[in-house]
């Protein structure tokens, strides 16, 4: 019968436009052999969707979970990172909806983030005019 030492691993990661954290569990039978890799998928308070995306500037902002997270702040960011536009959101119900006029930036990709206290996500955004 073998023995296994079991690790827990913890990956942070980003990508272009998103970011996340997920655990990893290696079990190794012995540090020589290979490694048998078992992922568990990270529980988020909320998450968010935006459309239509490619957008002329007019965007809708639905936001699932809203409610368990109370405060969010929707930032839109350049591809460099620069802070373009900010604003603050409270919602007490489970799903909330916004609209939000981005018509004042120009053509290009963006990055939006929704953040709460303990929190971030954060998707590509398109605008064409």
């Amino acid at each position: 019968m073998k023995k296994y030492s079991f690790f827990m691993v913890c990956l942070t990661f980003c990508v272009m436009f998103c970011s996340g954290q997920t655990s990893v569990t290696l079990m190794l039978p012995n540090p020589c052999s290979g490694i048998g890799v078992v992922e568990r998928e990270r529980q988020t308070l909320f998450d968010f969707d935006v459309y239509p995306n490619p957008t002329s500037g007019q965007i809708t902002l639905s936001v699932s979970r809203a409610g368990s997270v109370g405060e969010l702040t929707m930032q839109v960011n350049s591809l460099v990172g620069d802070v373009l536009f900010q604003e603050q959101f409270y919602s007490s119900a489970e799903k909330m909806q916004t609209r939000v006029d981005l018509g004042m930036l120009p053509v290009g990709a963006y990055v939006i983030t929704l953040r709460n206290s303990t929190e971030s996500l954060s998707k590509k955004l398109i605008i064409s005019k």
